[in-house]
Parts: structure tokens; sequence; C-alpha cells
């Protein structure tokens, strides 16, 4: 898990089995990878939408504007879900 991985991060580096640099370049890219899921999955595309002059009794109404939000990620976390199943797969 994520603990197990920590610690054995920071023995490589006691060790000096891997730089400084390495590790925090390390850390910057599993950050940048979290917020570009985060950024796809909470992601919405916004479809204006203009609604037409009414009428109602003898007064006009004005129409209205608004927007039909269109999720960019529609699948959900089904497109996680399969990566992580991929990614603990046995290498063969």
């Amino acid at each position: 898990g994520l603990p197990g991985a920590i610690s054995t991060g920071i023995q490589y580096l006691q060790a000096g089995t891997i730089t400084p640099l390495a590790m925090v370049l390390m850390l910057v890219g599993a950050v940048l990878v979290i917020a570009f899921v985060i950024l796809i999955q909470e992601g919405e595309r916004r479809i204006p939408v203009q609604y037409a002059k009414r009428l109602v009794g003898r007064r006009m109404y004005q129409g209205t504007t608004s927007h039909i939000p269109i999720k960019i990620n529609s699948a959900g976390v089904i497109p996680l879900i399969f990566a992580v199943s991929l990614l603990f797969l046995p290498q063969t």
C-alpha cells in the first residue's frame, strides 16, 4: 500500500539507490497525474441554450439563456477501474 511505498522510498533515499532529485520528480509527477484525473473527472462542457420569446396573456417575456452541463468523462470511474486492474495483472 501507500505507507509501504513511502517507507520503501525513504529507504531507497537513505541507501543512495535513488537521488533526491528523482524522488522530487516522482512526487511532482504523481501530483500532476492526480490533478489531471480530477480535472477530467469533474470537468463539464457547457452547451449554451437560448429560449425563445414567449407571449403570456398580453405580456411578451424575453427569452432567457442557460446551459446544458455535459460531463467530459461520461463513463464515470469505469476507465479508472480498468486502468487499476491492468496495473495489477501479473507481468509475463
